[in-house]
């Protein structure tokens, strides 16, 4: 047996692509990211590095920008002191993510490309949004430049809904910390590759603010309807304001029912009728975080054991199909980040 189980390699490789193809649409995360595709014999750890000037009082900052030219000026025929490259270490960890499920006897009964593609398309909408979950919940956590609604100074007191304010604010401190427009994206198939877009930052939150934002925004909010011809559109992006592009997922930025109560947030969403629900936002730049990408050879390992008469199955009518990858995600520059918790509006006021 092979490390696909009774899957021929060509069987294999046609699972592992129906199963890309239904994981895909929930992957919208991947394409703002500094994405690596899993090499193959892949070890638990990816090593990755940044290289900059060395913090140095009178020529570069922290995040190796120069502070000033005078710093650089030389003098006629005196060569200017050598300054140091500092080289920064991300030990990206990954973890197997997988699972199995049960499959009758049919797999053996009828034709077996047919139902595997019903299988692993089917183990394909669980795995997107396993990897999805699991790359929004570091990108989250390790963005550490947090913004609160209606500038208040804990979360249990936000009463705001997302305003074009708080995306204002975010854009001024990624500009003041050097960060990068996003120029290029990991493309939306499943095969490894990247592709051009216009510059921006772009913005990744929940779909609930999708109305909040058409509302609040007014015409700083831009459809993707209203998009120029030939504007390369993501996967998941809804519109923008200003220099920052839109990505909304139902499966991600949400707090249902984690904030102030309803009394003092009269006009905030909320899932129970007690306590509002609180929603994170991230606006990024380019090369924020890093992660593996679910695309590409060795993304995804699918399995399957067929049906054997035992003493437990005598009929032989219980297989086994499953999928296995191995993934991580982690973020290497917080200052090219930042959160912004907010509420959002209540159905009544979207209108």
């Amino acid at each position: 047996m092979s490390a696909f189980g009774d899957l021929t390699i060509t069987q294999a490789a046609y699972s592992a692509k129906k199963l890309l193809e239904r994981a895909t649409p929930y992957c919208i995360l991947q394409q703002t990211g500094q994405m690596k595709p899993l090499p193959a014999n892949n070890t638990k750890t990816i090593s990755m590095r940044r290289y900059k000037f060395a913090v140095n009082t009178n020529k570069f900052s922290a995040l190796g920008v120069p502070l000033n030219a005078s710093g650089f000026e030389l003098s006629e025929g005196v060569t200017p002191s050598q300054l140091d490259i500092a080289v920064e270490n991300f030990d990206l960890t990954l973890k197997q993510y997988g699972l199995v499920t049960g499959v009758t006897d049919v797999v053996d009964d009828a034709h077996i490309d047919p139902v595997l593609s019903e299988i692993y398309g089917g183990l394909g909408e669980v795995s997107g949004p396993i990897v999805e979950m699991m790359q929004w919940e570091a990108i989250r956590t390790g963005s550490t430049n947090v913004k609160l609604a209606g500038g208040v100074g804990a979360e249990n007191l936000i009463v705001a809904a997302l305003s074009i304010g708080e995306l204002r604010s975010a854009v001024r401190n990624l500009r003041g910390n050097h960060a990068r427009f996003i120029t290029n994206v990991v493309k939306s198939d499943v095969k490894w590759g990247s592709q051009a877009i216009e510059p921006a930052f772009i913005a990744v939150f929940h779909s609930d603010l999708e109305g909040t934002i058409r509302k609040q925004f007014g015409d700083n909010f831009t459809p993707v309807a209203r998009y120029g011809a030939g504007a390369t559109v993501l996967q998941g992006e809804f519109g923008k304001a200003e220099n920052v592009r839109f990505l909304s997922s139902s499966l991600i930025g949400k707090r249902a029912n984690a904030g102030a109560t309803v009394g003092t947030a009269a006009n905030l969403l909320s899932d129970n009728g007690t306590n509002v629900n609180l929603y994170d936002v991230v606006v990024m730049g380019a090369d924020a975080w890093c992660g593996v990408a679910l695309k590409g050879e060795y993304a995804v390992t699918p399995t399957l054991v067929r049906a054997k008469p035992s003493e437990s199955d005598p009929l032989a009518q219980r297989s086994k199909a499953g999928f296995k990858t191995m993934q991580g995600a982690i973020v290497t520059q917080p200052a090219h980040t930042v959160k912004i918790i907010c509420g959002a509006l209540k159905d009544s006021l979207l209108a």
